[in-house]
């Protein structure tokens, strides 16, 4: 009865193992991350079927702030995208310049003092008279072209220097900050890039009005100046807003693929690294538990099994005077013993899995037998492993000669045996022998 029970739970073990094995399909597994909150992970539990890849999107990046790496490859949190070709922008508006003109450089003084005009314009009175108290002109002052190409010259880039104070005032304050406002963070660059294209217009209205003054050395000096301190600032402000610009809030992984990989999880590292500290970094694992098909691993352990060696004796016979009867000896049920499992083991994300195992056993008599059957694996990082099955073997039995509870004549007192193979059942607990495996 226990035999045919055994046999029954094996039988159905398996093609539940088959059965599961045929829902599972190609494809891709995507797990969120908010790097925002990477310690936070879904507390349903980590785990990827066997024929499907995992791909991290990684979610709420502060490039400002961090540098992130997975399994010790970086992770692209920058675009290879900028908002400004400013060599493209440059050139298209020379040509517009030069088709103003196409044979003479050099443009008329009212064209010069409607562009002026057109700079100061932009300004507000405050900014205006800043900008002539830097110059050292009294505001009730009559200016002269020259004079107000100046004034023009000291508000354009007094504008592009506060704004790159002010872009980099905002890069500063996101390293401080544990997550970016995505909205407010657009909102802010498209702002920076609006005024800075602005500036740059102004800037080449002051460029073609420079063209008239070439013989004046005092505002040749001044122009020198300025020209060599407004590239300075265009510099720093293409490559700050470009950082903005190429920032990107998301981004995902190369897939991972584990079909026909004999693991357990496959084991994920992030390293947040906070930028311009030395700082170790912190430091967040994620296992993905790997579901169905199967795993193979070893176990060993103590087994009882119901296939021993008959023990006999004998005594005089009551009926035949000089004769022996031999009688078995009743040594219980089972003998046990000491064997070793290979397991094939039905991958689930819980603490119980069904498995199929077959092995060797040692018995106390140092005889070996075969074992197969159904197993049940308990844990998860230390398995204790239930095994069940047959048990195949050779085994004593009294000689086909001779028979039990029979008056008969023996030479000596050794009792005539066979070796037999038979077939019985097992019991055993085993315990895995190595850790869960994962993919490194």
């Amino acid at each position: 009865m226990i035999k045919k029970t055994i046999l029954t739970t094996a039988l159905l073990l398996m093609v539940f193992g088959l059965h599961a094995q045929v829902k599972d399909t190609q494809g891709t597994t995507t797990y969120e991350l908010d790097l925002s909150k990477p310690a936070i992970i879904n507390t349903k539990g980590l785990k990827i079927k066997t024929k499907k890849q995992l791909v991290f999107k990684l979610t709420n990046a502060n490039p400002f702030k961090y540098r992130y790496v997975i399994k010790h490859e970086f992770v692209n949190i920058f675009k290879d995208e900028s908002f400004v070709n400013i060599e493209e922008l440059l050139k298209k508006q020379e040509t517009t310049g030069e088709q103003n003109d196409d044979k003479n450089k050099v443009v008329k003084l009212v064209e010069i003092q409607k562009n002026i005009k057109t700079i100061i314009s932009s300004y507000n009175a405050e900014e205006l008279t800043n900008a002539k108290t830097v110059l050292s002109f009294a505001s009730s002052d009559a200016l002269t072209t020259k004079d107000s190409l100046k004034i023009a010259i000291e508000l354009v880039e007094n504008s592009q220097k506060i704004l790159l104070s002010t872009v980099d005032n905002y890069l500063q304050s996101l390293k401080d900050l544990p997550t970016i406002n995505q909205d407010e963070f657009i909102e802010q660059r498209t702002s920076f890039k609006e005024k800075y294209n602005k500036n740059l217009t102004q800037q080449q209205l002051l460029k073609i009005s420079f063209e008239f003054f070439t013989k004046d050395d005092d505002l040749k000096t001044f122009i020198t100046t300025y020209q060599q301190s407004i590239k300075k600032y265009n510099d720093d402000l293409v490559t700050a807003i470009n950082k903005m610009f190429a920032a990107n809030f998301t981004s995902y992984t190369l897939p991972i693929d584990v079909h026909g990989k004999n693991i357990d999880y496959v084991n994920i590292t992030l390293e947040r690294y906070t930028l311009e500290s030395n700082s170790e970094p912190e430091v967040f694992n994620y296992r993905f538990w790997v579901t169905g098909g199967v795993k193979i691993d070893v176990s060993a352990g103590m087994f009882i099994t119901s296939l021993f060696d008959a023990e006999f004796s004998t005594i005089d016979s009551t009926t035949d005077p000089g004769k022996k009867t031999i009688m078995e000896n009743d040594n219980g049920a089972y003998d046990f013993g000491f064997g070793t499992m290979i397991n094939l083991k039905y991958r689930r994300y819980g603490n119980i899995a069904p498995m199929l195992s077959f092995g060797i056993l040692l018995t106390a008599n140092q005889k070996f037998q075969i074992l197969a059957g159904p197993g049940i694996a308990i844990g998860k990082d230390e398995r204790i492993i239930i095994n069940a099955g047959i048990a195949m073997g050779r085994v004593s039995r009294l000689s086909n000669t001779l028979s039990l509870d029979t008056p008969i004549e023996l030479g000596t007192n050794e009792i005539p045996t066979n070796q037999k193979f038979e077939i019985g059942h097992f019991i055993g607990i085993t315990y895995n022998l190595a850790k869960p495996k994962n993919n490194k």
